[in-house]
C-alpha cells in the first residue's frame, strides 16, 4: 500500500534517498542536504512522494514518487 509522505516517515525516506546502497548501481545519491529532502518530500508541488508498506503488516519496502510533467503546448498537433 501507498502512505503519502509525511512527518512520520519522512526520516525513514530521507535515510533511503542518502543511503548509496539503497539507490542502487544506477542512481546517484542527490547532492540534497536532509532539509532539502524533507521540503522537497513534504511540500514540492509538482511531485507527491509514497512510503510503500505491505499489506499484511505494515513493513516499509521502499519509496515511490509521481511527477507532473508537460511536454509542448495543449492544443498543439
Amino acid at each position: 500500500m501507498l502512505q503519502p509522505a509525511n512527518e512520520e516517515n519522512v526520516e525513514l525516506l530521507i535515510t533511503w534517498t542518502l543511503d548509496p546502497i539503497a539507490q542502487g548501481p544506477y542512481k546517484l545519491v542527490p547532492g540534497l542536504t536532509r532539509e532539502e529532502l524533507r521540503e522537497l518530500f513534504l511540500r514540492a508541488p509538482e511531485r507527491e512522494y509514497f512510503l510503500i508498506r505491505r499489506s499484511a503488516d505494515g513493513k516499509p519496502l521502499g519509496r515511490f514518487y509521481w511527477r507532473s510533467w508537460r511536454f509542448g503546448s495543449v492544443g498543439r498537433c
